[in-house]
C-alpha cells in the first residue's frame, strides 16, 4: 500500500529548533462505505486503543465493526459484531459508545440501530432499536440484547452520564420520528447497576441532535454541552438531580451547528467550545472563549475556506506538541477533500487551514488518540469510503536512537534501529529485567551406579513465560516454550555428561538466552575412592572422597559420619588406635558398596586392595629400602628399590600365581619380614 504524507514545518517556541511534522494516512477499512460514529477504547483490555464503528442503513446494510489494536496501530484484526441482512432506505445511526454494562470489568458496546422494517404514509422508513452487546472477553462479541424497541428513526448522538446519582452511567440518546412518534428530546435510560435498564424517560425536551458532556461551571458533577437544531449552542447543568438547567450561550439566527470540539485553546486551562457552522451561503468554524463557571465570550470566526453545506465533527488537541491546542475537522462532502486542520499559534490565533486528507469523500466522525504509543496524539476518521487512521510525528526534534520517541522523554536510550518500541521509547527487550541470579538452576547427579537418573531443575525469580533448550553428549537436545515461572522445571531421566542450559523469554524471542553449563556425574563405588593414608603420629587415617553426601567410617565397630559436599573432593581424617584397626568406609546409598581395610599402627603395614594392588604403609622416612619377594622355597621372585622419604609405597604381584609368598622389606640395619597370600 502506497503511503500519503502531509508534512508542514513548525517552529516550536518553547524549543530552539524548527521540526516538521508528517502526518502518515492508514486504511484500516476502504471497503465499507457510510461508516458514521465511532470510539476508541481498549476493549480486550491489552492495554491498546481499538476502534469500534457504526455503519449507516444504506446498502450494504446498517451494522457495527471493530477492529483489534495490536499495539503499534496495526488494525488487522477485524470482527463484524452487527450486520444487517437487509438494505434500509433511510435511517441515521450515527453514534455509538462503550460501557462495562454487565460489571465485568471488560467493555460492551451501546448503540441503536436498525433491526425490523415499517413502512408509513407510501414512504419506506427504519425505526431503531437500542441494543447492548456483550463482551465475550476473547476479542468478540455476543448477540445484542435489547434495551428498547422503536426508540426513533434517527439516533444521532450518545453519551453516557449518571443522572440520578447512583454510582452508574445511564444511556443517553437524542432520538426523533419524522412521522411524530417519537418526540424530539434527549431520553434516558436508567442503569440499575446489574446489567439492565429501566424504562426510558424524557431527559431533556428540544431538538438536542448532538450533545457532548463536560464540566463548564466551578462544581464537580458533570454537565451537558448542547448542540439545538437550527439555533446555536445551549448548556445543560447538572444541578445534582436528574433535571438539568438550559441556558443558551451562542444564537446566530438561522445558522445551522452541527458539532462541538471541547477542549482548551487559549493557554488559561477554562474550557472552550467550538463548532461547525455553515448556512446556504457559506461555512464557518467557530470558537466560544470559556470565562470559568459556565460563561462563555462572543463567538470568534476562524477562517475556514471551504464550500458550503460541509462542516462535521470537530476534535481539539495539541498535535505538534507546543502548548497550544490545534483544531481538526472532518467536512460533509463527497467533492473537496474531507480532513483539515488549522494550527494554534498562540493565544488562540490559528494559521491557515491545512488540509490532511485530500480523498474526496463525505466525512463524518473523528476521534484524537494514540494509536501507537509513541506518545503524539494520532486522528482516527471514518468517512462514506471507509475507515482511517493518520498517524502523526513530529520530524527534528533530538530522537538519537530514532525510534520515533524524542531524546526528552526516552526512558530507553539506543534503542536498535527498526526495533518496535512503546509510547517511552522502549523495545521489549529493553523492557526485560533479566539477570543470572533471576534463574536458579541446579543439577542432580545419577542416584545409583548407571541408573541414568540425573536431574536438571529451574526455578525463576521474574514473571515471565521463559524457552528451555538443552543440549548434551551423544546428540541430546530439548527444548520447551511457555515455561511458567511460578513452577518448578524439572528435566529428569539423564544420563551422565555436560550439559548446556539455555533460558529465554518466549513473549520476547529476540532476547538473548542465557546459557549454563551443568555436569551429572555417574554414582562410583566407594571401592574406587583410591589410596588410604596413614600418619603415626597423629593417629589417624586420610582418604579422599567425593560423590557422595554423607561417609559412613567404622573403626573396630566404633561408627564415624562425615557429610560433604557431593560435588567437591575432601579429604576425611579417620581416628586410628595403637595396634591392629578393622576399617569399613560406605555411604548413605548401599548400592556404593563397602570399602574395608586393616591398619596396623605403630608398625610397617602390608595392605591390598579390590583390584590385587598391594600397598606397605608406615615405611621409615629418612632410609632407602629394597623390597623382596620369594617363594616359600627361598626363590627370589620380584624385587623393588625404595627410594628414602616414601612412607607409602604400592606395587603389584600380577606375574606370580595364586599362593604364600614372603615379603622382604631390607633396610641397612634391619630386615622386616611377611608373610603374603596372593589370591
Amino acid at each position: 500500500m502506497k503511503l500519503k504524507q502531509i508534512i508542514f514545518g513548525i517552529c516550536l517556541l518553547q524549543i530552539s529548533v524548527c521540526s516538521s511534522q508528517e502526518f502518515t494516512k492508514h486504511t484500516i477499512d476502504g471497503s465499507l462505505k457510510n461508516v458514521r460514529g465511532s470510539r476508541v477504547a481498549d476493549l480486550d483490555n491489552d492495554g491498546d486503543l481499538d476502534i469500534v464503528a457504526l455503519r449507516k442503513g444504506t446498502i450494504p446494510g446498517p451494522g457495527i465493526s471493530v477492529w483489534f489494536n495490536d499495539g503499534n496501530g496495526d488494525f488487522a484484526t477485524y470482527l463484524p459484531v452487527h450486520e444487517s441482512k437487509e438494505e434500509f432506505l433511510d435511517g441515521h445511526a450515527d453514534d455509538i459508545e462503550v460501557m462495562d454494562v454487565n460489571n465485568d470489568g471488560f467493555l460492551d458496546i451501546v448503540a441503536a440501530i436498525q433491526f425490523d422494517r415499517t413502512t408509513t404514509g407510501g414512504f419506506e422508513f427504519e425505526t431503531h432499536d437500542l441494543a447492548w452487546w456483550p463482551n465475550n472477553q476473547n476479542q468478540g462479541f455476543g448477540n445484542p440484547i435489547i434495551i428498547e424497541t422503536n426508540v426513533g428513526l434517527r439516533s444521532q448522538s450518545i453519551q453516557l452520564l449518571d443522572v440520578d446519582n447512583n454510582g452508574f452511567e445511564d444511556i443517553l440518546t437524542y432520538s426523533f420520528d419524522f412521522n411524530g412518534s417519537i418526540e424530539d428530546a434527549i431520553w434516558y435510560w436508567p442503569n440499575t447497576g446489574s446489567g439492565t435498564f429501566s424504562s426510558k424517560e424524557v431527559f431533556l425536551q428540544g431538538e438536542y441532535r448532538y450533545f457532548e458532556k463536560a464540566k463548564v461551571n466551578d462544581d464537580d458533577l458533570e454537565d451537558l454541552v448542547l448542540v439545538e437544531w437550527l439555533s446555536g449552542i445551549a448548556l445543560g447543568i447538572n444541578n445534582g438531580s436528574t433535571s438539568f438547567e438550559i441556558g443558551t450561550i451562542s444564537n446566530i439566527g438561522t445558522d445551522l451547528y452541527f458539532r462541538i470540539g471541547l477542549g482548551f485553546i487559549d493557554d488559561d486551562e477554562v474550557l472552550d467550545i467550538t463548532a461547525s457552522v455553515f448556512n446556504s451561503q457559506t461555512s464557518f468554524l467557530s470558537w466560544l472563549k470559556g470565562l470559568g463557571n459556565a460563561e462563555f465570550d462572543n463567538e470568534q470566526v476562524i477562517p475556514y475556506e471551504l464550500d458550503s453545506n460541509t462542516a462535521m465533527d470537530t476534535g481539539i488537541e495539541d498535535f505538534d506538541d507546543d502548548g497550544d491546542a490545534d483544531i481538526v475537522i472532518t467536512t460533509f462532502s463527497n467533492n473537496q477533500p474531507s480532513l483539515h486542520m488549522w494550527e494554534n499559534l498562540g493565544n488562540g490565533t490559528f494559521a491557515s487551514r491545512r488540509t490532511l486528507n485530500t480523498d474526496q469523500a463525505a466525512g463524518y466522525s473523528i476521534q484524537v488518540a494514540d494509536f501507537d504509543k509513541d506518545g503524539d496524539k494520532d486522528i482516527l476518521q471514518t468517512t462514506s469510503n471507509g475507515v482511517f487512521w493518520f498517524e502523526n510525528r513530529l520530524i527534528g526534534l533530538p530522537d538519537d536512537d530514532d525510534d520515533g520517541v524524542i531524546n526528552d522523554i526516552d526512558l530507553c536510550p539506543g534503542t536498535p534501529m527498526g526495533a518496535s518500541v512503546d509510547e517511552n521509547g522502549c523495545s521489549p527487550v529493553q523492557l526485560v529485567d533479566l539477570g543470572a541470579q533471576d534463574i536458579l538452576i541446579k543439577a542432580t547427579s545419577l542416584s545409583c551406579i548407571d541408573s541414568n537418573d540425573g536431574t536438571i531443575s529451574i526455578d525463576f525469580v521474574k514473571e515471565y513465560p521463559y524457552t528451555v533448550e538443552i543440549t548434551g553428549d551423544e546428540g541430546f537436545s530439548k527444548s520447551y516454550t511457555n515455561v511458567p515461572y511460578d513452577l518448578t522445571f524439572v528435566e529428569n531421566q539423564l544420563k551422565p555428561g555436560t550439559y548446556q542450559v539455555c533460558v529465554g523469554i518466549t513473549d520476547v524471542p529476540e532476547y538473548p538466552s542465557r546459557c549454563f553449563s551443568l555436569i551429572i556425574n555417574n554414582l562410583e563405588s566407594v571401592s574406587t575412592l583410591g589410596k588410604i593414608t596413614v600418619n603415626k603420629d597423629s593417629k589417624k587415617a586420610s582418604i579422599t572422597v567425593q560423590g557422595s553426601s554423607l561417609y559412613v567410617v567404622q573403626v573396630n565397630g566404633v561408627e564415624f559420619r562425615f557429610a560433604t559436599d557431593s560435588e567437591e573432593a575432601r579429604s576425611i581424617q579417620i581416628p586410628l588406635e595403637n595396634g591392629i584397626n578393622n576399617v569399613s568406609i560406605s555411604t548413605d546409598n548401599e548400592c556404593q558398596g563397602v570399602l574395608n581395610n586393616t591398619i596396623l599402627l605403630d608398625k610397617i603395614v602390608l595392605l591390598k586392595n579390590l583390584e590385587g594392588q598391594y600397598s606397605l604403609n608406615g615405611l621409615k622416612e629418612n632410609q632407602a629400602s629394597i623390597l623382596n619377594v620369594y617363594s616359600l622355597g627361598g626363590k627370589l621372585l620380584f624385587q623393588k628399590k625404595i627410594p628414602r622419604d616414601t612412607p607409602i609405597f604400592d606395587f603389584e604381584l600380577n606375574s606370580l600365581s595364586s599362593g604364600y609368598y614372603i615379603v622382604n622389606l631390607n633396610y641397612p640395619n634391619q630386615v622386616l619380614s611377611f608373610k603374603l597370600y596372593k589370591d
